[in-house]
């Protein structure tokens, strides 16, 4: 099958070198395939500076399918031991899945139903919202049992537009999609404790969650832009143009 998708046309776009080296591993010749992340549009996504005032709880978001490849279980499972531990902390998740219910019940059997929410699915411009209300987002991935694994991961992209923090798993593409240490941090997979620290260090650090933003917005502007992607794929026709 692979074979055959090789040979079929003249040029293969991947959106990450994880999936470059994954293809080349599959059998594709590395000279026909070229890296072009998945843009997003900056308009969509504004920047807001994110300061959180003294006293008020860390809002949290997450936005993902719920699903095995998400880790939401994780992820639920470090807010609510950091509210045992005293973190006023509050974490909404947006999306839809064959995991609510399961993920439903860990929220209530851990009595956390009052400070972590599931929003259901939302519109771009609902997802924007809560991104300029948020402080800091997190999506903390797992290789699922099938083997399928995040890519690229272009919701972190949208988040480090929007001027928020970001908090991802060093798994798949994900590392290729923020700046560990400067636009967010980056944990195992499935480590809760890992999980817990980047938390922790954003609300020790409350005065460089604008900084972590700014240079995320950056970041994304120079390599995420949908116009960038665009520029990236007319330069691609242009080149073959020529060659005819």
């Amino acid at each position: 099958m692979f074979r055959d998708l090789f040979q079929a046309g003249w040029r293969h776009t991947v959106g990450s070198d994880f999936m470059r080296r994954r293809l080349i591993n599959l059998g594709a010749e590395e000279a026909y395939l070229s890296q072009i992340p998945m843009g997003i549009d900056l308009a969509a996504f504004p920047y807001w500076e994110k300061n959180r005032e003294a006293g008020t709880p860390l809002r949290m978001l997450s936005v993902g399918r719920l699903d095995e490849m998400k880790g939401h279980c994780h992820l639920i499972q470090a807010v609510t031991e950091l509210r045992e531990e005293g973190l006023d902390i509050i974490l909404r998740i947006v999306g839809e899945g064959y995991l609510r219910g399961d993920l439903m019940a860990q929220i209530i059997q851990s009595e956390s139903n009052d400070h972590i929410q599931l929003l259901g699915a939302l519109t771009s411009v609902e997802v924007s919202k809560e991104m300029e209300s948020a402080h800091l987002f997190a999506l903390t991935g797992v290789v699922a049992s099938t083997g399928r694994v995040e890519t690229q991961g272009v919701v972190f992209a949208e988040a480090q537009a929007s001027g928020l923090p970001v908090i991802g798993s060093s798994i798949g593409g994900v590392s290729e999609s923020l700046i560990d240490g400067e636009t967010g941090r980056l944990c195992p997979p499935g480590d809760v404790a890992a999980i817990k620290e980047a938390i922790r260090f954003f609300e020790r650090n409350r005065e460089l969650i604008p900084e972590f933003g700014r240079r995320g917005r950056s970041f994304v502007e120079k390599y995420f832009s949908i116009d960038g992607m665009l520029d990236a794929f007319e330069y691609l026709y242009q080149k073959q143009i020529t060659s005819c």
